[in-house]
C-alpha cells in the first residue's frame, strides 16, 4: 500500500494563460524508494467548464514535480469528474515525452529547480486499475 504524502488544492493556469483554476493533487509515496510516486490529478467540481487540467498536464506536472520535490518521473493519473449526473469518470495514464526535475542551485534555505516536462500522451485506465496501483480507495 501506498502512503497518502499530500492531498492538496492546487493553483494553475489554462495553457493559453486563462484565469488562475484549482485542481486536487494527491501524491502517494510507495513503501520502496525504488519505486515510483503515484500523482492523482484529479478536476474539483467547484471549477467547472473551462479549460480542463488536461490541457495544462505538462505545466502542472512540472509545478507539482518542484513543490513536493519529485526527483524522477511519477506515475502521473488524471481524473475527470463526470459531466453530469449519467456522464462517467475518467482516469488516465499520462507519460510525458520528458520528464526532468532537478535541483540547480541553493540559495540558503531555498531550493531552485530547473524543470522540464515534455509533451503529454495518454492512455485510458479505469477506477479499479488505480485503485490497485495506490492500495486505496481515490
Amino acid at each position: 500500500m501506498m502512503r497518502l504524502a499530500a492531498d492538496v488544492a492546487f493553483p494553475f493556469a489554462g495553457p493559453d494563460g486563462a484565469a488562475a483554476r484549482r485542481c486536487r493533487v494527491r501524491v502517494y509515496e510507495p513503501e520502496d524508494p525504488r519505486d515510483a510516486a503515484v500523482v492523482v490529478c484529479s478536476e474539483t467540481p467547484e471549477e467547472p467548464g473551462g479549460p480542463g487540467v488536461g490541457g495544462a498536464a505538462s505545466t502542472v506536472a512540472a509545478r507539482v514535480a518542484a513543490a513536493f520535490r519529485l526527483h524522477r518521473e511519477p506515475v502521473w493519473i488524471e481524473h475527470r469528474l463526470p459531466s453530469g449526473p449519467a456522464g462517467p469518470e475518467a482516469f488516465e495514464l499520462v507519460k510525458f515525452a520528458t520528464f526532468r526535475a532537478q535541483e540547480i542551485r541553493r540559495m540558503g534555505a531555498r531550493v531552485l529547480w530547473d524543470l522540464e516536462v515534455g509533451a503529454p500522451g495518454r492512455k485510458p485506465l479505469d477506477r479499479a486499475t488505480v485503485e490497485a496501483l495506490v492500495g486505496r480507495e481515490v
